[in-house]
């Protein structure tokens, strides 16, 4: 089913004011200036290009993960959505990280390489697509290496594994010319059983995993109970599989965000809210946010139905305030457990999934993350 024209403005505006967080249809026409109703926003939802958000009312929508991604095209027989159905499919999946961006981040976590083995599961060095491998060869020797091994994913049934851990030429070091690779018998899914094998040989986990299958990956490097760094969206802050571990320590944010990708192209693609995930320490984990600010009823209103105070800002948290707080998920990118303990998302009671933001005066929030200073 196509988009209407309404559906498309909408699909537009959607992306233009709300690519994350949740709205209602009068809030998204109040941002864009013009009147957008519910039922527009219905058929978007149909097209699988937005979600409705159950037993709200009035009806609070959210954009699909990577939406600033996906582009419809315009011509006179309305819009097609069979480009927007590529996009999710692939184009969402397939973007390439920079050597820059792994070399500045990554370097921060060197003194875990040592006598490790390293799996890059989502790569493919063969065709010289994965910067990951050109960064850990090229530092196989200094990072002291124990192996590194790459698998490469073909729908097709084209996978192959590819490893590294001596120097088989004898040249003194370690380059690609040392490099074995073999086939694999399926399509090189991270889920298969040979790659799973691979997976429990390796220490650390290293990757740019698929933006769709994020929660799936988690779940298998974690239950596997391995040490991983890879990159993801910050909209999997609101995941019911991923906010709890980020609540109770078990994964949290690396140094840097990720600016931009490659695509199949060769063109760039850029993003605002991608970043590292780890449960390697970091020393960003011990700083302290500076708090300045003073509480003042006045000023830090409560919401509706909790006695929990909202910040809209995390520079406003106050420093004299040890009630529970209600601030943006960013947060979760500046949380020292030193500091703060996380209570849960959206309210204070950790056996329910509140799905939206608490109400101030009526009106949705933003996602909010409850938290409390410890000291």
């Amino acid at each position: 089913m196509a988009l209407t024209e309404k559906g498309k403005n909408a699909f537009l505006q959607i992306k233009k004011f709300f690519p994350k967080g949740q709205f209602t249809a009068k809030e998204l026409s109040d941002a864009c200036g013009e009147k957008i109703v519910a039922a527009t926003l219905n058929g978007v939802v149909n097209n699988g290009y937005l979600i409705k958000i159950e037993n709200t009312s009035p009806i609070v929508y959210e954009a699909i993960e990577n939406i600033d991604s996906i582009i419809i095209e315009d011509n006179k027989k309305g819009c097609d959505n069979s480009n927007l159905h590529l996009a999710k499919k692939t184009k969402n999946d397939e973007f390439y990280t920079r050597y820059e961006d792994i070399e500045i981040e990554v370097m921060k976590y060197r003194k875990y390489f040592r006598d490790k083995v390293i799996y890059l599961p989502c790569d493919d060095p063969a065709e010289k697509k994965s910067e990951f491998w050109s960064f850990f060869i090229n530092n196989f020797d200094a990072f002291g290496l124990k192996k590194l091994i790459a698998t490469h994913y073909d729908e097709f049934g084209k996978a192959y594994k590819i490893w590294i851990e001596n120097d088989l030429n004898g040249d003194g070091y370690i380059d690609d010319d040392d490099v074995l690779q073999e086939d694999l018998e399926g399509n090189g899914d991270f889920r298969s059983p040979e790659c799973i094998d691979i997976l429990k040989e390796s220490d650390i986990v290293i990757t740019n995993p698929p933006f769709s299958l994020f929660r799936e990956f988690v779940h298998t490097i974690i239950s596997n109970n391995k040490k991983f760094l890879i990159i993801g969206n910050q909209n999997a802050f609101t995941y019911k599989e991923i906010f709890p571990l980020l609540k109770d320590n078990i994964i949290w944010t690396g140094y840097n965000m990720v600016k931009k990708f490659y695509q199949p192209d060769g063109s760039i693609k850029e993003f605002g809210n991608v970043c590292w995930f780890t449960n390697l320490h970091t020393v960003k984990r011990d700083e302290e946010m500076i708090l300045v600010k003073e509480y003042n009823p006045n000023t830090y209103l409560k919401y509706d139905d909790f006695d929990i105070i909202n910040v809209d800002r995390l520079k406003d948290i106050p420093k004299d305030y040890n009630g529970l707080m209600g601030v943006p998920i960013t947060f979760l990118d500046n949380y020292n457990p030193n500091q703060f303990k996380i209570i849960w998302l959206d309210g204070p009671d950790s056996n329910k999934w509140y799905g939206r933001g608490p109400a101030l005066n009526g009106k949705n929030k933003y996602r909010r993350v409850i938290i409390q200073k410890v000291k």
